[in-house]
């Protein structure tokens, strides 16, 4: 159960920060940088702190052909101690990730993805460290 009477009433400065440039009609480039808050997962943290940045470099190819490269950095800060292995602090990650992808539009409305996606977190409490490779094929379709 979470405790809402803590003197740390979560009032925290957050923004969102984006940057859109084209440098061709086939090239842009987006960054965006962000502070939020999220709920957390952990019975004894009462909210994420998540500091963000993300660059996207995308590339038109043809009419229905585009790629992209992404590029991420999140710190997520748990507000709130936690005990785990005979420790007790404050969380604190670093999530690294970058990205591929291949686009096929055969519509306005409906396109494809092919790509890859690889992410890393690096906490200061080791046991919770992981990387993951994701392959993926996206289908979108709007109306």
């Amino acid at each position: 159960m979470k405790d809402f009477t803590r003197e740390n009433d979560g009032r925290e400065f957050i923004f969102e920060l984006q940057l859109d440039h084209k440098f061709t009609p086939k090239t842009s480039l987006k960054l965006v940088a962000t502070r939020k808050t999220n709920e957390t997962n952990i019975s004894t943290a009462d909210y994420i702190l998540s500091d963000g940045l993300r660059a996207r470099y995308l590339q038109r190819f043809t009419a229905k052909i585009s790629g992209s490269v992404g590029l991420s950095y999140n710190n997520d800060k748990y507000h709130g101690e936690l005990t785990f292995g005979g420790e007790t602090r404050e969380r604190d990650d670093d999530i690294y990730s970058a990205s591929l992808a291949l686009q096929y539009e055969f519509r306005e409305w409906f396109k494809t993805d092919l790509g890859y996606l690889y992410s890393r977190r690096d906490s200061n409490f080791s046991e919770f460290d992981y990387s993951n490779n994701t392959f993926f094929i996206r289908i979108t379709g709007s109306l």
